[in-house]
Parts: structure tokens; C-alpha cells; sequence
């Protein structure tokens, strides 16, 4: 998990809830029955607003160890199962390392954009703009990783 829930800064109708699954193999996943959870979870906790998942493989955690093994080792907090994160080999800061992180930035930002252009209401134009944001936030903060060469975790 990753986010303001695990880092206790959530705030009640405000927050959503965000969860990294990794699994052997993404396309084993039964998303109808991960549809469901989602649903009834937010029926019982009615003060997160929405809830994300992202899935990868371990593969791709063990083998991409700036992107996805970035992303489980340093911005998740694991909740259930091995912490695959501490397979990760350490995290080295390099212009190499920025690169990697931010391969997918450019495209991401286009079709962010093109969602918030296509957004029919308020409430999905701020849900793309906050997503937007946190994107850019990402990215900016792996260059002041590579400027101070340091990093929580």
C-alpha cells in the first residue's frame, strides 16, 4: 500500500486508498472478484473515496529494480505476504536510475491529459488532475534523489 493511509496523513472523504498487488502472474488475477472486494470495501469504509490497484509481477519487481522495484522497495508498505521489496537490490541514484523511473513519465502525462480534456464532470476532472499532479511530483522528486544522492527507506 502507498500513500496517505499508510503514512497516517489521510483525511476522512478526502483520501483514497492505494494497493501495489504482486503476484506470480498478473493475468492469473480474477478482476471481477478484485472489482468486488473494492466495491464492498468501499460499502464498509465509507470515508475513502475511492480505491486504486495497480498489478505487477515479481519478475518485473526482481528485473526492473529502478521502476517497479523502486516503487515496492522505497513507495509501498507492504500489508500482507513477503515483502518482495526487500529483494531488491539497493537502490543506487545515477542518471541511469532517473531514466528508468521516469520511462513511462511522457506518456503517462499525454494520456492524463487527453482524460482531463475528454472529462465530462468536476468530480473526474479533479480526480485526473490530482492524478496528473502526483505524476510530475514523482518525476520531480527523482531529480532532487539524484541532486542529494539520498533516499528514505
Amino acid at each position: 500500500m502507498c500513500g496517505s493511509i499508510p503514512k497516517g496523513t489521510a483525511k476522512p472523504f478526502k483520501s483514497d486508498a492505494d494497493f501495489t498487488i504482486v503476484c506470480e502472474n498478473p493475468k492469473d488475477i480474477d478482476y471481477e472478484r478484485l472489482t468486488a472486494i473494492k466495491d464492498r470495501l468501499l460499502e464498509g469504509y465509507p470515508v475513502i473515496t475511492k480505491i486504486d490497484t495497480i498489478i505487477c509481477s515479481i519478475d518485473d519487481v526482481l528485473s526492473k529494480p529502478n521502476e517497479w522495484g523502486f516503487w515496492v522497495k522505497i513507495i509501498c508498505v507492504c500489508l500482507y505476504g513477503d515483502d518482495v521489496g526487500e529483494k531488491v537490490p539497493p537502490i543506487i541514484i545515477s542518471p541511469e536510475f532517473i531514466l528508468d523511473l521516469n520511462t513511462e513519465t511522457k506518456e503517462e502525462v499525454v494520456r492524463i491529459h487527453r482524460s482531463l480534456s475528454n472529462a465530462s464532470d468536476n468530480t473526474m476532472k479533479s480526480r485526473y488532475i490530482k492524478g496528473y499532479s502526483k505524476r510530475l511530483i514523482r518525476a520531480l522528486y527523482s531529480l532532487v534523489l539524484e541532486r542529494y544522492r539520498c533516499m528514505a527507506r
